[in-house]
């Protein structure tokens, strides 16, 4: 793969953006077709919403999402394009793309929590709650 300068990505056009509602944001996903709503949803587990970008591995989503065609990620890239869930980057071509951090925070979810909490059960999990 190809190194890219990083350090270059600190522009980020989706910052600009007037802020989502609660609502809005839940209507984003209504609106991605199978394959934007796919790469959102595997997006969600992978992003870093302190984060201005990222990087997508489009090699690890085909895989886990048992994906043949490149054909089927790029529509999915496209879409949330389409519906600024993400922005192009000088480095797009290298799956560099800027994040709408408000979306991504909205859906964050801890990386330590502790899978008893993700299931119903008596375990106390209000210390995950912020």
């Amino acid at each position: 793969m190809k190194q890219v300068d990083t350090s270059v990505l600190n522009n980020n056009p989706l910052n600009n953006r007037k802020s989502l509602t609660r609502k809005e944001i839940q209507l984003l996903g209504v609106r991605l077709n199978p394959a934007g709503l796919r790469l959102f949803l595997w997006l969600i587990y992978t992003v870093d919403p302190s984060e201005d970008w990222l990087l997508i591995d489009h090699l690890l989503f085909m895989e886990e999402n048992n994906l043949k065609s490149i054909k089927t990620y790029k529509k999915g890239v496209k879409e949330l394009l389409e519906n600024h869930i993400l922005a192009t980057t000088e480095y797009s071509r290298n799956n560099y793309y800027y994040i709408n951090k408000p979306v991504f925070a909205s859906f964050y979810l801890p990386k330590y929590i502790s899978p008893d909490c993700l299931i119903v059960s008596d375990v106390d999990c209000s210390h995950y709650i912020d």
